[in-house]
């Protein structure tokens, strides 16, 4: 019986080609993502919606072929951030919890973490949100976009929660 030689660069070359599918799903995603932002920024809602989905279904095919790999986080973020775009934000929050949940750090905790603040927020549930919103805000600088929308967020969640001078400084930091 012959040894089969050929075996390990088909293997190599299906490892490869899977890989390359994993990324191409994703970089559609994010490519359907900022098509979405830019049909929004125009007040094109019905084409924006359109996107947002199609960067949902291409995130979730990437997500599904590596659940835990390096760039699973990245996936389950532009889920969840169409989602939120979308208005669904009991998806958008299952999303940005499963991030939290499975121990990201840095940028992508705190943004994780003021998505769930937000969508906790819009769920009417705003005493939920400010543990969230602000562990986010006590990261991120507040110059920045993602510092300025939790603020404005955990704003909200304070008028919500009777917390009106406290909001407003959070408004004007927003700002």
């Amino acid at each position: 019986m012959r040894p089969l030689r050929g075996i390990p660069a088909v293997a190599a070359a299906a490892l490869a080609l899977s890989a390359c599918a994993y990324f191409n799903s994703l970089y559609n995603a994010r490519r359907f993502f900022g098509d979405a932002q830019r049909a929004d920024a125009r007040g094109e809602s019905s084409t924006a919606a359109n996107a947002y989905k199609s960067a949902i279904a291409k995130a979730a095919v990437s997500y599904r072929r590596d659940s835990t790999g390096r760039w699973s986080d990245a996936a389950l973020e532009l889920i969840g951030r169409s989602y939120f775009a979308l208005g669904d934000y009991a998806h958008s929050l299952q999303a940005f919890e499963r991030i939290v949940e499975r121990g990201a750090r840095g940028d992508r905790l705190a943004g994780a973490r003021a998505y769930v603040g937000a969508s906790l927020v819009r769920l009417e549930r705003p005493a939920d949100a400010l543990p969230h919103l602000d562990s986010a805000a006590a990261h991120l600088q507040a110059r920045s976009d993602m510092g300025a929308f939790t603020r404005l967020w955990r704003a909200r969640a304070r008028f919500g929660a009777g917390d009106t001078v406290r909001a407003w400084a959070d408004l004007g930091t927003a700002a």
